[in-house]
């Protein structure tokens, strides 16, 4: 389980974050290591995003949201948040087509349909 921790501090002015280090991989391996990796990621001047879940898809979930705005430097916090969720909504799509019409083939070459 990955844990991500923000909190305020000095009357909302700045924020503290932090997130644990540990990848977990599940069946068939069933197996958990702490590597050097950040699971912090900078996202602007003042901004940071902390991942969960697969680390591979934060990771291009993220990095999709930066080449959006790379050009921009002084990107809006809100701004970047709603860049990220776009990518992570269009993402969880994008998977979702890949395994059903993953699954149609499937059933198609084994004659299931």
């Amino acid at each position: 389980m990955t844990i991500c921790i923000a909190a305020t501090c000095e009357d909302g002015k700045n924020i503290v974050v932090v997130a644990d280090r540990m990848f977990t991989v599940g069946p068939p391996l069933n197996v958990e290591f702490e590597p050097p990796i950040s699971k912090i990621e900078q996202m602007g001047v003042t901004s940071v995003a902390l991942g969960a879940g697969n680390s591979l898809t934060v990771a291009e979930i993220l990095r999709r949201a930066r080449a959006r705005y790379h050009n921009q430097q002084n990107q809006r916090i809100d701004s970047i948040a709603n860049i990220a969720a776009g990518r992570a909504v269009g993402s969880r799509h994008s998977r979702k087509h890949e395994d059903y019409t993953g699954c149609q083939g499937l059933y198609h070459s084994y004659g299931w349909l």
